[in-house]
């Protein structure tokens, strides 16, 4: 029997895609890029659909990063 995991936790985003917690808090913020069930107790939960845009994501926010110059020796 295969189980097929169907709700991930904000740490299980984390070591799937690499992005750290706090970068997922601030992206479903900022560029409301998620948005999370929660439990009664306020936690976090993310379906499987949740977890494809995150996939994707990170690659598209290098384009509103700032770049800044670096100094010459």
């Amino acid at each position: 029997m295969e189980f097929t995991k169907t709700a991930f936790t904000i740490k299980d985003l984390e070591n799937i895609s690499g992005v750290k917690t706090h970068t997922i808090r601030i992206w479903e913020k900022r560029y409301n890029l998620l948005s999370p069930e929660r439990t009664k107790s306020n936690i976090r939960y993310y379906s499987n659909s949740s977890l494809m845009p995150l996939l994707g994501y990170p690659s598209k926010v290098g384009q509103y990063k700032t770049s800044y110059p670096t100094q010459s020796r």
